[in-house]
């Protein structure tokens, strides 16, 4: 039989393949603006690390060109990551990703295999 927390891994890796929806903000995720992104050169932050973890998970089919940031949802519990990309004529894209392991999901709380412990 499967265990409980793989089924619990393969349902949070499907509700992590979420197509993006362009210029539409996902329910959980605050819309942000171009000034969300970092300048060209400037030194990494959080939301530009996770904009490179985020620009590699949607672009594992084609190459999505523009600038990703990553940032918490309004329910870190469910261990995702909101994606927003910039592209090159300065439209707005967002996608959700599972969160990487260890994220932060509530008060001495960790996202393991996608579940918030």
């Amino acid at each position: 039989m499967i265990s409980t927390r793989i089924l619990l891994l393969l349902a949070a890796l499907a509700l992590a393949c979420i197509a993006v929806i362009n210029g539409e903000v996902q329910s959980d995720c605050n819309k942000v603006t171009s000034t969300s992104f970092p300048l060209q050169g400037a030194q990494p932050t959080l939301a530009s690390v996770l904009g490179e973890r985020c620009k590699k998970y949607n672009s594992t089919t084609e190459e999505l060109d523009g600038t990703w940031i990553g940032y918490n949802t309004k329910s870190p519990q469910n261990c995702k990551v909101c994606c927003a990309r910039k592209d090159d004529k300065g439209n707005l894209h967002y996608t959700l990703m599972a969160a990487p392991a260890n994220f932060p999901c509530g008060k001495n709380k960790k996202c393991l295999n996608g579940v918030c412990k």
